[in-house]
């Protein structure tokens, strides 16, 4: 009787069902164990055991391989495509929550990092439990979709009340914070653990250092081709099929039941999300969910993210309406307007008013362009087509640290940088060069006084820049500025 161990091929079985794939150290799967019990090889773990019977325990723990596989006999995808799939996997799905979540939850623009610790907890659990006999990974689509059904059916946004040019606070729509926040961080950590189960447990077949490198390979591919569907304005829908796919290529392998609740759950996302990516006035910019509803009298409202952030009127709508968008020009009735500055000019309602005022020229920075597109396309008064007008799709605050320009005016129409332009860690101002020459240390929210000349130097978010150039200015005590 011839000893297994001692180096004689044995004869392969009559039923090829019971073969077992063998991964070669260089990641290939194309021969078989022949005349190998599956469960002997397995269970063996003495000096006979095989040169490769660790690969095939790993692999038999990773995807079961069995005649009811829902793809028969095809080999599971290979180990080093498979960890470097399931890492990208796992960072495309966490920016997708960061991102879709935070545009559909208004509580999440004030708790930003919320679903990144979620993620961080998630990935966290998935590595630590990978020895568990119960496999996570075939739930994560499942889960998934719930997930996206929940917050489709129970979304957060801020409701615009009345005609004030700033909102803030009132009763937002959908569930309280205190239910809200901490179901999606249970549910965060809980899908992200999923999807670490599956990196986990591929992730020990390898060496240390190998298992990094592709590791981090699949990470910054999945960081990247998410940064590229932002940058280019694609909808949900659109990180919906990459994902599924992804589950979809991890398949082979998978039992029967595992292969056709992945499959479901994917059909299932990716319905949920095209509904909701060909929904009438809903635009997605690489910042932004925008939302556009038509408003009384020929006006438009957008929200971003939940919350209204502008509308689009004529210049006498405004007056009427919002008469604090002029009063820059009521504070300087002397200033000549050759050159006006406008951060985050939006759809164009300030750059509108400027031009009525007589500006020369209005360099208009907007950081989105699809809220750009919207006011060339929606404005009454076409101010984006007017040739004193220059736009420049830019941050502002990039904008300001790279501009040498000098500006008769410059307005700050309440971008959402405007505090780290305005107020945190930041003495980037403007240096005014009036006949009685006063500094301010931040711009403010209503008129107000430098207590040296008593002129009137900021009002309702906007700083005047007479001849001004931008500079740092630490030398000035807040107490120079006192209230009009």
């Amino acid at each position: 009787m011839v000893r297994r161990g001692s180096g004689v091929r044995f004869p392969a079985p009559a039923q090829t069902e019971d073969r077992l794939p063998v991964v070669a150290r260089d990641g290939t799967c194309s021969r078989y164990a022949e005349g190998l019990n599956p469960n002997e090889v397995l269970a063996d773990g003495g000096p006979n055991m095989p040169p490769m019977a660790s690969e095939l325990r790993s692999l038999h723990d990773l995807s079961p391989l069995r005649h009811d596989s829902i793809f028969g006999r095809m080999a599971p995808i290979t180990r080093r495509p498979r960890l470097v799939l399931l890492s990208f996997l796992m960072l495309f799905t966490e920016l997708t929550l960061i991102r879709w979540s935070g545009a559909n939850v208004v509580y999440l623009s004030y708790f930003s990092n919320f679903v990144l610790l979620g993620s961080f907890l998630g990935i966290g659990i998935g590595f630590l439990r990978s020895r568990s006999k119960v496999q996570l990974f075939p739930w994560a689509a499942p889960a998934l979709v719930i997930f996206v059904l929940f917050v489709l059916l129970f979304p957060v946004q801020v409701d615009r009340s009345g005609t004030q040019l700033l909102y803030f606070g009132g009763k937002p729509s959908g569930l309280p914070i205190w239910l809200m926040l901490p179901v999606i961080f249970v549910a965060t950590a809980a899908i992200m653990a999923m999807i670490a189960d599956g990196v986990a447990r591929t992730f020990a077949t390898f060496e240390p250092l190998e298992a990094y490198r592709l590791d981090i390979l699949g990470s910054i591919i999945g960081i990247t081709a998410f940064s590229l569907l932002s940058f280019l304005g694609t909808p949900p829908i659109a990180w919906a099929i990459v994902v599924g796919a992804c589950f979809i290529a991890l398949l082979p392998g998978a039992t029967l039941l595992h292969g056709l609740q992945q499959g479901l759950a994917v059909l299932a996302l990716i319905v949920l999300l095209w509904v909701e990516s060909t929904l009438p006035g809903t635009y997605w910019s690489p910042y932004y969910k925008v939302s556009l509803r038509s408003g009384p009298e020929g006006t438009y409202d957008i929200q971003v993210n939940g919350i209204p952030h502008q509308r689009i009127s004529s210049t006498a709508q405004r007056f009427e309406t919002e008469p604090l968008y002029f009063a820059p020009y009521q504070h300087t009735p002397e200033n000549r307007l050759n050159r006006v500055l406008v951060i985050g000019a939006g759809t164009g309602g300030d750059v509108a008013i400027a031009l009525a005022q007589g500006a020369s020229r209005v360099d208009a920075v907007e950081i989105d362009q699809r809220l750009y597109r919207l006011g060339k396309a929606l404005n009454p008064e076409h101010p984006y087509q007017d040739p004193r007008v220059h736009v420049y799709i830019n941050d502002g605050r990039a904008f300001l640290q790279q501009s040498d320009r000098d500006y008769d005016l410059i307005l700050f129409a309440l971008p959402d940088s405007l505090t780290l332009v305005a107020g945190q860690r930041s003495d980037l101002r403007a240096i005014s060069s009036l006949p009685k020459p006063c500094r301010w240390r931040r711009t403010i929210s209503r008129p107000m006084v430098c207590s040296r000349c008593t002129t009137t130097t900021a009002s309702s978010g906007w700083s005047i820049g007479w001849r001004g150039r931008w500079t740092r200015c630490t030398d000035i005590p807040r107490a120079s500025i006192r209230p009009g």
